[in-house]
C-alpha cells in the first residue's frame, strides 16, 4: 500500500471508528431516506473489515457492450475479442469502498481523499461513460424496475481539503445523461431512473467526523 492508499489512511480508520462507537446506525440516519434509516441488523465492509465486497457486472451490461463493439474504447480489437469468444467479458468486478447490508436496504459508498477527479471510465468505456458509483449501484439494483429487490443506494465521501468539488459531482448526478452514458443497457426500460432516484449524494470525511464526534485515530485528513 502507498502511504496515499485513502483505504488505509482515511476509510479504515474512520469506519473503525464508527464501529467502534456504535454509531452505524446514526450515520445511516443521516445519509437516508427516513424510511430506510431505521434498521434492525447491519453489515460493513471495507478494507480489512473484513475485506471489500467484489460484485460482478450486470449481465445485461455486457450483454450491450457484445452487441455495441462500436461504442468501446478500441473497436477494432473489441470485435477482435468477439470473433474469438462471443461471450467474452468486457468489464471485470465492481469494489466499493464500503458496502454496507442492513435488513432493508443496501449502501454502497465510494471514498475519494487525494485523488483529483471521481473515477468515470473502464478499460473499455471512455471517460464520462462508466461512472465507479453508478457501476456498484447497477450491479445491486434489480434490472426490471417492478422487481421487488432490496434498494441500493449510493453516495461519496470526500475530504474536504482535497481536489475534487462536491459542487461539481452533485451537479453531474443531476443530469439524466450522465446517468444513460454510464447505463446504456438501462435507457430502454427506465431502470436508470431507479439509480439515480437512489443517489444520495456527497458528504466530506470532516462531515462524518464532526456530526458524530468519532474518536479517530490514525487518520490522515488533508489539513487537520
Amino acid at each position: 500500500m502507498g502511504e496515499n492508499n485513502s483505504s488505509q489512511c482515511v476509510v479504515k480508520p474512520v469506519f473503525d471508528a464508527l464501529e467502534d462507537s456504535r454509531k452505524v446506525k446514526e450515520f445511516l440516519r443521516m445519509v437516508l431516506p427516513s424510511s430506510f434509516a431505521k434498521v434492525n441488523s447491519i453489515q460493513m465492509f471495507y478494507e480489512g473489515h473484513p475485506k471489500e465486497r467484489v460484485f460482478r457486472p450486470r449481465p445485461e451490461f455486457l450483454d450491450w457492450c457484445r452487441v455495441h463493439p462500436e461504442t468501446l474504447v478500441n473497436p477494432e480489437l473489441a470485435r477482435e475479442r468477439l470473433k474469438k469468444n462471443p461471450s467474452y467479458v468486457f468489464e471485470g468486478g465492481t469494489h466499493p469502498d464500503v458496502f454496507i447490508e442492513s435488513s432493508v436496504c443496501n449502501v454502497v459508498i465510494e471514498a475519494k481523499w487525494t485523488e483529483p477527479r471521481i473515477t468515470a471510465h473502464t478499460t473499455w468505456r471512455k471517460e464520462g461513460e462508466r461512472d465507479q458509483l453508478l457501476r456498484h449501484m447497477d450491479a445491486l439494483t434489480a434490472f426490471e424496475t417492478k422487481a421487488e429487490e432490496k434498494p441500493t443506494f449510493g453516495l461519496f465521501l470526500i475530504d474536504a481539503n482535497g481536489k475534487i468539488s462536491r459542487e461539481i459531482v452533485d451537479s453531474l448526478f443531476k443530469e439524466d445523461w450522465y446517468y444513460k452514458r454510464s447505463l446504456p443497457h438501462r435507457v430502454a426500460n427506465g431502470s436508470w431512473k431507479t439509480i439515480k432516484n437512489n443517489y444520495r449524494g456527497v458528504y466530506t470525511w470532516q462531515e462524518l467526523v464532526d456530526a458524530l464526534n468519532l474518536k479517530v485515530s490514525g487518520c490522515r485528513l488533508l489539513g487537520s
